[in-house]
Order: structure tokens, then sequence, then C-alpha cells
């Protein structure tokens, strides 16, 4: 990701908070100036010329509502020339440290101490010294300050940069937010909602839906959710507190970010971590595919064969149902290999695979068990019908010309095939099957023999 973008991005986020954030606690003192100038008259009865929002400040304690002009600039500078310093330490860690690998369930740890926290703590350190200097700290003092303007910092880069870099990194990501996962994510913004108008009980059931989503593997829907949280809390905390108006308006605020820090990270971790088992249940299954399928000819080897020779007779057991195991063997296969090479060994065997797969029903299990021995698998079939089925098989192969660079070849097989009984062994089954295949091979090969 280009370092310029994220230093962009992380600036957008993060500057009308801090800048918001700054403006109130900066005007701190005059408010408290004209509040007291007032405090004797009536809340409606003041001169909107020396305070046009005072009836504004008794509705909304908490709101911005004056600017004054007369104020020292030096904060704001501070805070102008600090916010893209973070956001630069923010992004230049991310290109150094997480670009290559992006982010993942072993790094989040890593990535909330030095992307979020790291640069946040330089921020607020350096601008509640600030605060403390112009004598604009509130009841909560230094530390509270620093603490607030921290986990904003963070807040900021958790409620934007992981959806940003999920987003651009999912293929068709509109997909996603299907009707179910939108419905998900209505719900929750609703239960936020509600917990801050309504119900305060409501809060601690909100974090339940984008778990839910997390769980599910949706990290964008889940992240989507997130942001519109945030969105919530920073447009209704200002004027109250909701769940966390508790009489200590600074153990309030301080409970708000917690919770909501602890809100996003929560989500963010089972995001990861599922998509980590993902990828760890899709690598695990593409090795195992590899391990169970013949490289030449792509048909599953012996290593499949068997668990599916154990699941057929299984089922047939249960279901009282047909089952018919045929062995099949190219004729003088040795005598094509000493004559004409191993390369055209390898032709003949992929181009008999691919006349048996062509042949056998999608519901036969075709499989490729030695070098020149095949094995198929035909459930429901009666002996007849398996008879008919392989012959068919038998004549194909006969009559197919394998074209080679001045000639053609053509080759025959030989078929063992027997009806599987009611719980017999595997090892009776395979062994019935091998005495037809030697006795088609001894009777003249190129034939079909059943039982």
């Amino acid at each position: 990701m280009d370092s310029r973008r994220i230093i962009s991005l992380f600036h957008r986020c993060i500057f009308w908070c801090n800048a918001i954030k700054s403006a109130r606690r900066k005007h701190r003192t005059a408010q408290r100036r004209i509040r007291n100038r007032y405090d004797h008259l009536s809340p409606w009865g003041y001169s909107c010329t020396d305070c046009t929002f005072y009836r504004f400040r008794r509705c909304y304690p908490l709101a911005i509502y004056r600017w004054d002009a007369s104020a020292s600039l030096l904060p704001a500078i501070i805070s102008g020339v600090l916010i893209p310093l973070a956001c630069y330490l923010s992004a230049k860690i991310w290109v150094t440290r997480f670009s290559k690998e992006g982010l993942r369930f072993e790094t989040l740890f890593s990535y909330l101490l030095n992307v979020c926290l790291l640069p946040g703590l330089l921020l607020g350190s350096v601008k509640s010294l600030d605060i403390l200097y112009g004598g604009y700290t509130g009841k909560g003092g230094y530390f509270y300050d620093l603490y607030e303007i921290t986990s904003t910092y963070a807040l900021g880069i958790l409620l934007v940069a992981p959806f940003y870099y999920i987003w651009t990194r999912t293929e068709k990501p509109l997909s996603h937010l299907n009707k179910q996962n939108l419905s998900y994510i209505g719900a929750y913004l609703l239960i936020t909602l509600g917990a801050f108008i309504f119900s305060p009980g409501l809060i601690f059931i909100a974090p339940v839906v984008p778990m839910i989503l997390a769980f599910k593997g949706e990290e964008l829907a889940s992240l989507l959710g997130l942001l519109g949280m945030g969105l919530i809390v920073t447009a209704i905390a200002p004027y109250d507190l909701g769940p966390f108006n508790l009489p200590d308006k600074t153990e309030g605020h301080t409970a708000l970010l917690t919770f909501v820090l602890v809100s996003m990270i929560t989500p963010i971790a089972i995001g990861l971590h599922v998509r980590r088992l993902n990828v760890v249940s899709r690598s695990r299954d593409r090795w195992q595919t590899k391990a169970q399928t013949d490289q030449l000819t792509g048909l599953p080897n012996r290593y499949a064969f068997f668990p599916e020779l154990t699941n057929h007779c299984e089922a047939a057991d249960d279901a009282n149902t047909d089952l018919v195991l045929a062995v099949i063997d190219i004729d003088h296969f040795k005598v094509v290999n000493d004559t004409h090479g191993h390369a055209v060994g390898d032709k003949v065997l992929l181009e008999i695979a691919e006349i048996m797969r062509d042949q056998m029903r999608e519901s036969d299990f075709v499989a490729r068990i030695g070098g020149e021995e095949f094995a198929i698998l035909l459930p429901g079939a009666t002996t007849q019908q398996a008879k008919r089925a392989l012959d068919r098989l038998r004549q194909r192969c006969e009559h197919h010309k394998i074209t080679l660079a001045d000639t053609e070849l053509t080759v025959t097989i030989s078929i063992g095939a027997t009806h599987y009984q009611l719980s017999e062994s595997q090892d009776t089954l395979m062994e019935r099957a091998d005495t037809l295949l030697y006795q088609a091979k001894n009777t003249g090969r190129n034939r079909v023999v059943v039982q």
C-alpha cells in the first residue's frame, strides 16, 4: 500500500476529532468566565451579543458553544504539527512492518501497539502537556487527557484502517454486503442507538452482533457495523453519555472510550483468527487432495480409493444395495514401455484414464491404484449391468487409437469384476476381484470376467 495514501487516510480520520477536542478544551476557561458572568440571570435573560449559545450550553452541557478569537493559537499550531507527525509514524510503521504480509491474527497485538497506540501516545503526551500548560486541563487532570487523546487516535485508526485494508484486498467486496449482513448491521446500529436513547442495558447486547459476523467470516460486514457504531457514539456522546452517564463525568468518558475500544478490537481479533483458520483449512484440503490424487492422470490414487471403498461397503450394508468392484489392467503395458519408451507409456495411461472418466457414470468412482492398474466402484449396479458397462469400456479402449509421432498405437484392457457380498471384508472383495482379473488375462486378455 502506498504510504502517501495511508498518511492521507489516517490524517483525515484523526484530524477533525482532535481539532474539535482541542477547541473545546482551549476555551474552557472562557466558558467558565462567561457562565459565571450570567449565572445570576435567568437562563433566557441575557444578550445574544455577549453569549450567543449560552442557552444551548445549558441544555447540552458538553457541547461546543463559542469560538474565542482572542485565544492563543499555540495549541492549534501544536495540534496541526503533531497530528500529521503521528499519522506519518503510523503509516511508516505500517509500510515497514505490516505491508508485505498484511494484518494477521499473529501480528494484531504488534499492530495495535506500534501503529495505533505508540504514535497516539506520542501525540497525547505532548498535547496533554500543552493543555496542562495552557490551563485547559479538565477535572480528570493530565493523565485523563493523555488517555483520552491516545484512545481517540487509536479509535480513529481502528475505525477506518482495517476496513480500508480488507476492502481493497477483497474480491467483489460489495458481495459481502448482502441482505442478511445488512440486516445484522442495521440491528447492531439500532441496538447501539437504543442504548443511548431508550434503554442503557442494550449496550451490553450490541457487541454480540459484530462478533457473530466475525465468526461467520464476514469481516467487511463486521467492520462496517463497527464504523457505524463509532459514528453514532461520536455524534451522541458529546451531548449524552447514555449508558455511561455516571455521576463522575470523567469516569463516564473513560468507561465509554474503553468500551468502544474493546468492542472494536474483539471482533477484529475474531475475524482475523477465523481468516487464519480458513487459510489453514484450505491449505490442508489442497495438500490432502494433492496427496490423494495421481499426478499423471488426475484420478484418485490408492490412498483415496481404499477409504472410498470402505464408505461404499458401509453404505451398501446399511441400505442393502448392490455394489460392484472392477479391477482393470492394461494388457502388455510393459512391452509398450520397453518398445516406445516411458513417455509413450505415460500417454497411454493418460488417454485410458480419460476414456474411463468419459464412459463411466458420475456416481462411479474411478481410481488408479498401481502402475497400469485401475479400479472402479459401481454403486447400485447389478452384476449384469456392470458387465454391460465394463464391456462397453473395454470395446472403447480397444478401438481407441493413440497417435504417436510416426505411428498409431492401440492397447487393450482386461477386467475382473465381482459383486459385493454383504458384511464381507474389503480384503476378501479385493482378492476375489484380483483373481477374476488374472483369469481374464490367462484366458486371452482383452475381456471382462464378472462373478
